[in-house]
């Protein structure tokens, strides 16, 4: 069984042989240039987006921006689904009942 595991071995990791001695593809069959190109592409990628993250992503909360605006909009309170929607849905708005065990 052990002769066996070893001898499959090459062909497990997708090695090949050239002129009687055997070769692994760390390229995957791939050009190198493919893969610089890749890298440099990939690395290009992230750099331009991370700049335009930095560029125009602003800060919100009242330690960064003098006076911001809500969020909800100028003059506009907050108001409760109970008040928007009276009478919409009684199961969700009645009172909750305390636990018993099995009911």
């Amino acid at each position: 069984a052990g002769a066996a595991a070893v001898a499959s071995a090459p062909g497990s990791a997708e090695a090949f042989v050239y002129n009687g001695k055997e070769y692994f593809d760390i390229t995957f069959g791939i050009s190198p240039f493919a893969w610089a190109f890749a890298g440099f592409s990939l690395l290009f990628y992230g750099a331009t987006l991370k700049n335009a993250a930095l560029k125009y992503n602003q800060s919100y909360g009242t330690g960064t921006v003098q006076d911001p605006a809500p969020i909800i909009g100028k003059g506009a309170k907050f108001v409760g689904a109970e008040v928007e929607f009276p009478g919409a849905n009684t199961v969700v708005n009645a009172p909750l009942k305390p636990y018993t065990p099995g009911g």
